[in-house]
């Protein structure tokens, strides 16, 4: 039954942004990190941030990371 075999696991949730340049490097340390090689390691999804504003300040773009 799949929800015994998963009961004990905890599901997290992981967001990463980071600058165009950088998420495929990023995406592989993840990949080798997580990687058991079991059913259920995760998934990576990259997507667009439009943008970024530093609410302390106000720094918007790329610096504001």
């Amino acid at each position: 039954d799949a929800i015994k075999r998963y009961a004990d696991l905890r599901v997290v949730k992981l967001e990463v942004v980071c600058a165009d340049q950088d998420w495929e490097r990023l995406a592989k340390v993840i990949e080798d990190t997580c990687r058991t090689g079991v059913k259920g390691d995760g998934r990576i999804f990259v997507t667009d941030v439009i943008a970024a504003v530093r609410i302390r300040d106000g720094l918007r773009g790329e610096g504001a990371l």
